[in-house]
């Protein structure tokens, strides 16, 4: 599994979760192939972010209500995120 962040211009981000195997645990991208796919979307400038069971994201949709995406696995808990504020 892996979890990366790219940018495409001053305001516009493409997040990115991958998993594959049973359960979802194990395969996903390799660095290689992730920056590959990066590239192919037009980011600018990425980031590879943590991977594995601490794998999930929460987003807003058009109509307020919370999301979460996440690998499946209960893995280790995570106290760090990527924050974003629309001003």
């Amino acid at each position: 599994m892996r979890q990366a962040i790219c940018q495409i211009d001053k305001n516009n981000f493409i997040l990115i979760t991958t998993t594959v195997g049973t359960n979802n645990r194990g395969g996903g991208l390799s660095l290689t192939q992730l920056a590959v796919f990066m590239k192919d979307y037009g980011c600018r400038t990425g980031l590879n972010l943590d991977g594995g069971g601490s794998t999930a994201y929460r987003y807003k949709t058009n109509a307020n209500s919370l999301k979460e995406v996440y690998t499946g696995y209960d893995g280790r808990g995570s106290s760090d995120m990527v924050y974003f504020v629309e001003q």
